[in-house]
């Protein structure tokens, strides 16, 4: 009831006196529903709401709020900003204006000047104060001493709002790395609004604190123009992508994030609940299964910024929660959908005037080459140092590969000590001779080698340095000893600076023709399915040639209809072409969980809607965070999410995970 509220503030329409109310009893409820809407309060005129501000400034602010004269109190001025600090230009000379935001460290020239950096989000600008009679062609605009020692007593992030004069800076004082470096304000109101007593930190500091530090005062680490940039480019990004989709007639579909435990191959979080004993959600780990019943539902084209969840040990690319561009399509084929995927990154890359190194399309190796060349599935191909295996045996099927990486001798010169520290089991060949005789000491038989490889040893100059490791012919591991040993020559490389890795070259890559299966051959992973995983999930289809292998004793010979986008060495995105048979589907299964069972049970959501008629469909999940890094050249996928965990999966600014109750858990059925 409204019989102990003797005034009614509105934005826009001033004091609302009591009496106004025509004698009418309202309840709060009536009063929220109205809106002050003029047959409630015929007295009183509909409130005027502030206009939609244009990105480029607020300059029409101050006119929009009635052509009435009022006092600026600090209540009133800052809701008259007219621009944004990073916005003021040489443009913008002579004009009074009203700024808000975070004040910085004041230089204080002398007894009578000052300089205020002033900084919003889109940027900072200088504010100069006087007192006295410095200005003597405008002796109103001179500060009181009140204020003078108001500024100069301010600490640094306290948010203040002025009223000021635009004008150009002194001859010489410009400041051409900034973008308002050409002017300055000159302050004739200033109000502190609200005192900074608790900054840890200033984001302004050229000497951070920790990263962990840094984590626990996140809102004022959030302040740094660097993370600022990087939130924004995030916004952009994922704007360019939901509207390039949207004019290629995708459907934006959210599904559920309270899910159900299926093995997918990472571990899930879990949430209990009270509708039934032992009865449990879990997040998911993408949204896989419900995008291809979308499929069967009708959806032709898909696309969703999805949350997914996995409780995965963590590292600098990785965070429990994240985020993800995941799109379905139906009726396409694998070049479909890579041809999509890179129009849309090409628009990604527009969006932060960026450009791939190599065009559209593009390039595409299989799985196969790249372990060969590179030792990785997520080559780096900025740079050389290819590996060259080299069969061993005097006949195919060969059971054995010598990769060799062979380091020049004008790169390798005086680092062979920091490369002998940094892998210490390597041992060194400096030799390269026809006789090969390097090969016997390491207790190789240099007649087991094809001609292709003497060739290629046999021209290896006695300063080089050849790197030699041995592996399965066949390997289906991401990455070899040598593939790693690759990536570290180049790190010992680049910090001597005999090699660049240029940041802003975009090497996009295709890697294609995994192998389906792969076999687990350690007692601690083998499991109950005989001991083959899917390579990456078991709802991928298989190469159509390589099904009547599924039927054989050699699935590990079955490709898989998968493709990886690879940037700079970094998986940015994974898809496939779906299995839609759901009796292909089972097949798989059995091959992965077991001959039935209830682990095959879990899916049966999705085998009948496979059997309900399914069309054949395929699709992709770009990483958000990882792209958003690669493209903001940050080595970690903190530096572009708002509220990122630690390594260790926690939350220091908040303090989660956090301890529950007792009583709490009682309610779920879960006793300590």
């Amino acid at each position: 009831m409204l019989c102990s509220l003797p005034r009614l503030r509105c934005v826009g329409t001033g004091i609302l006196p009591r009496s106004s109310l025509n004698s009418r009893v309202l309840s709060l409820a009536q009063i929220s529903r109205s809106r002050l809407h003029p047959r409630v309060f015929p007295s009183v005129q509909a409130p005027r709401y502030l206009p939609h501000v244009p990105f480029s400034g607020f300059s029409t602010l101050t006119t929009s709020l009635g052509p009435e004269k009022s006092p600026l109190t600090p209540e009133r001025l800052f809701a008259q900003r007219t621009h944004r600090c990073g916005d003021l230009r040489a443009r913008h000379i002579g004009q009074e204006v009203v700024l808000c935001g975070w004040a910085q460290r004041v230089r204080r020239i002398s007894d009578s000047m000052a300089f205020l950096p002033l900084r919003d989000a889109s940027g900072t600008i200088q504010l100069i104060q006087t007192r006295r009679s410095t200005e003597t062609s405008n002796p109103s605009a001179v500060l009181s001493d009140q204020d003078w020692d108001q500024i100069t007593g301010l600490s640094p992030e306290s948010i203040i709002c002025i009223r000021g004069t635009v004008r150009a800076r002194a001859s010489g004082s410009e400041r051409t790395e900034m973008a308002t470096g050409e002017v300055e304000v000159f302050i004739q109101e200033i109000h502190c609004l609200n005192p900074a007593s608790h900054t840890p930190f200033l984001p302004t500091d050229h000497n951070l604190p920790k990263e962990e530090v840094r984590m626990k005062y996140r809102y004022v680490d959030l302040r740094r123009t660097e993370l600022q940039r990087n939130l924004q480019w995030r916004y952009r990004i994922t704007l360019a992508a939901r509207n390039h989709l949207d004019e290629q007639g995708f459907t934006e579909v959210e599904t559920p994030i309270l899910f159900k435990s299926t093995p997918e191959g990472a571990r899930e979080f879990i949430v209990p609940t009270r509708y039934g004993k032992d009865t449990y959600f879990a997040l998911p780990q993408s949204p896989q299964q419900y995008k291809q019943i979308l499929m069967a539902s009708g959806v032709d084209r898909y696309f969703q910024i999805a949350r997914c969840f996995r409780d995965e040990d963590l590292r600098a690319d990785r965070q429990p929660e994240f985020t993800q561009i995941d799109m379905e399509m139906a009726f396409v084929t694998k070049d479909q959908v890579i041809e999509m995927v890179e129009r849309l990154v090409k628009t990604i890359l527009q969006s932060v005037n960026k450009s791939p190194a190599y065009p559209i399309p593009f390039p595409r190796i299989s799985f196969s080459e790249a372990i060969s060349r590179y030792g990785s599935d997520k080559p780096d191909t900025r740079f050389d140092l290819e590996i060259r295996p080299i069969p061993l045996g005097k006949e195919e099927p060969f059971q054995q590969v010598m990769d060799v990486l062979v380091i020049p001798a004008q790169l390798i010169q005086g680092l062979a000590g920091a490369l002998k520290k940094s892998l210490p089991r390597v041992r060194l060949t400096h030799q390269g001779d026809p006789s090969l005789s390097w090969m016997k000491k390491m207790g190789l038989d240099p007649t087991c080698i094809n001609q292709k490889g003497k060739e290629f040893l046999e021209k290896v100059t006695s300063d080089d340095i050849i790197l030699v490791t041995l592996r399965r012919f066949d390997p289906s591991e991401a990455t070899t000893t040598m593939g790693r040993m690759r990536l570290e020559v180049a790190r010992i490389l680049e910090e001597a600076g005999r090699m660049t890795k240029d940041p802003d070259q975009l090497n996009f890559l295709w890697v294609q023709d995994f192998p389906l299966l792969t076999r687990v051959e350690s007692a601690e992973g083998k499991n109950d399915s005989g001991g083959w995983i899917a390579t990456h999930h078991p709802f991928t289809a298989p190469v159509i040639e390589d099904i009547p292998l599924l039927y054989t004793n050699h699935p590990e010979k079955i490709r898989g209809q998968h493709y990886d986008l690879v940037l700079n060495g970094v998986e940015v995105g994974g898809g496939s072409i779906r299995i839609h048979s759901a009796e292909l589907q089972k097949r798989i299964f059995s091959l992965i969980l077991g001959q039935g069972g209830k682990e095959q049970e879990r899916f049966q959501h999705l085998l009948d809607a496979l059997s309900s008629g399914c069309p054949p469909h395929g699709g992709i999940a770009l990483g958000l965070d990882r792209l958003v890094a690669m493209l903001c050249g940050t080595s970690s996928i903190r530096d572009v999410i708002a509220f990122p965990k630690t390594s260790s999966g926690h939350d220091p600014m908040i303090g989660s995970p956090s301890s529950v109750s007792a009583t709490t858990l009682e309610v779920y059925g879960i006793t300590e």
